[in-house]
């Protein structure tokens, strides 16, 4: 490929053919000759990947916003995988294979840049996700601290009429108590109903081998809830991490209660005999 052309690929990601006008005929040669794909009005690739995508649409158009999964893949879960590009741009666009782009209204301070993107705040991309993975985005999202049920709602305050908010509420409010896990979210419905107080999601412990986050952890009789799907322990290393750990919990004085999907169900019933057990030891 022409050596000015390998350059602007290798550090642009893209060529916009009207910001090189110099560059028009090398751009049309490199096109017949199959090195350079168009990709948006005027904005050349060297492929369709979602990089190239990513780079081509900064080029098109600098104000657009990357929204939804793109967003999601570009600042807080980088191996979502879905190469199509989805922005909300103020400028016409005709439908080009590999992007979703929309005329949304995103407020500013739901908006900031990212290696020169300009993409949605992590609650946001949450929200606009929803429709589409339901509340598991919001489990991945919470387990890796990118963003809170409290930035959640303020973001879905902050974009009133939002297709899809209805159902967004619905399941920021069972999720309210931030599980990691569509297990998780289950547990914490079955205590909920069951008219369980005193514990506390994701409880933060340091052990001699380090930190810990309980699933549920009932602080006041240290009595720790593990669930687990049987993927989660398909993991031979996971398995017998997890039992090394719940000697750890019980040598610093936790009694540890693990449940599945099949046994959840019996979760309250086992519950309030060890807190009632404890109870009586005055725990």
């Amino acid at each position: 490929m022409d050596e000015r052309l390998s350059h602007l690929l290798a550090t642009v990601g893209a060529i916009h053919a009207g910001t090189h006008r110099e560059l028009r005929e090398r751009i049309r040669r490199a096109v017949a000759r199959g090195e350079l794909m168009r990709l948006l009005p005027g904005v050349y690739g060297a492929d369709d990947s979602f990089l190239s995508r990513v780079a081509a649409l900064r080029l098109w158009d600098p104000d657009a916003v990357l929204t939804g999964a793109t967003a999601a893949r570009v600042t807080w879960w980088p191996e979502f995988r879905d190469d199509s590009v989805s922005a909300s741009t103020r400028r016409q666009m005709a439908t080009y294979p590999g992007y979703d782009v929309h005329r949304w209204e995103i407020p500013a301070d739901l908006i900031l840049e990212v290696e020169g993107h300009r993409v949605v705040y992590p609650s946001l991309s949450v929200l606009q996700l929803i429709p589409r993975l339901g509340p598991t985005c919001i489990d991945e999202a919470l387990r890796r601290r990118a963003t809170s049920i409290a930035a959640l709602h303020d973001a879905l305050r902050s974009t009133p009429g939002r297709p899809g908010n209805p159902e967004c509420l619905r399941h920021l409010r069972i999720s309210r108590d931030e599980p990691w896990s569509h297990l998780e979210r289950q547990a914490h419905q079955i205590l909920r109903r069951a008219g369980f107080t005193g514990w506390r999601a994701n409880h933060r412990l340091t052990l001699p081998s380090g930190v810990v986050y309980l699933d549920i952890a009932f602080l006041r009789w240290r009595v720790a809830v593990e669930v687990d799907g049987f993927s989660y322990h398909s993991d031979p290393a996971t398995f017998h991490s997890d039992r090394r750990r719940d000697v750890e919990l019980q040598l610093a004085g936790w009694r540890v209660l693990r449940f599945t999907a099949e046994t959840l169900p019996g979760m309250p019933e086992a519950l309030r005999r060890i807190l009632r057990e404890a109870e009586r030891r005055g725990a």
